[in-house]
């Protein structure tokens, strides 16, 4: 109680500057309900529930969302807590974060405990064992708010390869930082957005990891929270940069993070400082002296009276430090009226699985432009119709085909030709089409020269 009196009272100083003092039992439900907000529900049960008559109505009556983290609690008061603020205000619970091993157990062992928080929107579990992951999966069916789901399978033992994805309408919570749990995970694959601080959390937990693909990643809106972090084996690493800049981009390698890195392929946006050939170079001495394949794809939309400074920019790239390590490029600049369409890539793409085509490019920075066979590649994706009338090179391999443009207006006869020179029709088996605008019997007869094919999908 000598607590509760120690904020009984609040001083603020009104516009004349006059001290004025304000008890806290006189402020208004509606101010006490938003104080509330940034309090666990263990604190606000503990300190308000016994107060008085009032704050014992507030918490009983109140229709206040409950977030609850129980990462801090001995077995003793977790008892206390259960029974006392789980059970009778399950139908308020909309997060809910579990850590300890024993109180998992207790929660994912009692059916239907899970399923009866209605109003759950954010789940983490930490620790949970596979045993309850069937069942538990299944409960999920049961609540219908859930946004946001975490679950911390890091410490099974025997989880090698890990794909997550992770779909949330809202933001889910912080990752913590790992402390002692640690995974055997070796490849990791994140297929969704996840910012900088959620990658350091992630990390975190997989100091054996040696590959790394995320799909998207984004900026911090608070402090990156960059925690040291050692990863001895990681050798390949693939990301969508997003909308990360280049300066965010720098801290993360400059963390050593990417020190034993030997394959880098990443995907930018946006910001110019990626096409600083200087700074590039003193990262890769510095952060990445076991980099052996180095594959950039960067696109930006700028102001067509711009387009000037970027063909400076790219000559940068043909000094002896690229040329030594046989790392090429090329660049187009499409104008469409005010605006301009940069796309700056590497060309010695025979060890992507993944190649684009797009526009002819302005300049190559290579010694030669001979026929290669692009063996790695084996999804092909058109973006501009030029490109596939006019490219040399051959991709024996290639079964995934995608097209962003419409090529059918070549003669329907011609067409197979075409394609066959630049791989093998015969070996498609999945097929898509990115394009409002294209003659049907033009496909049904493309598909005559597929007959592998086991997935077409049209994307209108």
């Amino acid at each position: 109680m000598e607590q509760i009196n120690n904020i009984s009272q609040v001083t603020a100083f009104d516009s004349n500057s006059l001290l004025t003092i304000v008890h806290f039992e006189g402020l208004s439900n509606e101010v006490i309900y938003e104080i509330f907000e940034y309090l666990d529900f263990f604190h606000i049960y503990e300190i308000f529930f016994n107060l008085n008559t009032r704050f014992r109505n507030l918490l009983i009556s109140s229709t206040l969302p409950i977030k609850i983290n129980l990462s801090f609690l001995s077995k003793s008061n977790f008892e206390y807590y259960y029974r006392n603020m789980i059970i009778p205000y399950q139908h308020r619970i909309q997060s809910l974060y579990l850590s300890n091993l024993f109180i998992v157990d207790l929660f994912l062992s009692s059916f239907p405990l899970i399923s009866k928080f209605i109003q759950l929107q954010t789940l983490i579990i930490d620790k949970i064992q596979s045993k309850y992951l069937n069942n538990f999966l299944n409960d999920l069916f049961f609540l219908p708010h859930l946004s946001s789901l975490v679950l911390i399978l890091f410490h099974l033992s025997s989880i090698k390869y890990c794909k997550l994805s992770i779909h949330a309408s809202h933001p889910p919570e912080q990752l913590p930082i790992a402390t002692n749990e640690v995974s055997p995970i070796v490849h990791l694959v994140i297929k969704d957005t996840i910012n900088l601080n959620e990658l350091f959390a992630f990390l975190s937990y997989v100091p054996q990891l040696h590959r790394l693909s995320i799909d998207r990643l984004s900026t911090c809106n608070m402090q990156m929270n960059v925690c040291s972090i050692v990863l001895n084996h990681l050798t390949h690493v693939s990301l969508n940069l997003g909308d990360v800049t280049f300066d965010d981009f720098e801290i993360l390698i400059k963390k050593n993070l990417f020190h034993q890195v030997q394959v880098l392929y990443i995907l930018t946006h946006g910001d110019i400082a990626y096409l600083v050939a200087n700074r590039w170079q003193f990262l890769i001495l510095s952060h990445m002296p076991y980099l052996r394949i180095f594959d950039i794809q960067h696109r930006v939309i700028i102001n067509a009276t711009d387009r000037e400074i970027y063909p400076d920019l790219f000559d940068q790239f043909e000094s002896l430090f690229w040329f030594e390590r046989q790392w090429f490029f090329a660049y187009h600049i499409h104008e469409t009226g005010v605006t301009a369409d940069v796309f700056f890539y590497s060309t010695d793409s025979c060890r992507r699985r993944h190649f684009v085509l797009a526009i002819e490019p302005t300049k190559r920075s290579a010694p030669h432009t001979k026929q290669m066979y692009m063996n790695s590649v084996h999804y092909l994706e058109f973006q501009h119709k030029n490109r596939i009338i006019n490219w040399a090179n051959y991709f024996p391999n290639v079964t995934q085909l995608t097209f962003k443009c419409n090529p059918l207006q070549e003669n329907e006869y011609v067409l197979p030709i075409i394609f066959n020179r630049i791989f093998p029709l015969k070996q498609i088996t999945k097929l898509e089409i990115i394009w409002f605008n294209f003659d049907l019997k033009y496909v049904i007869e493309l598909l005559t020269f597929m007959p592998n094919i086991h997935m077409l999908r049209f994307n209108l």
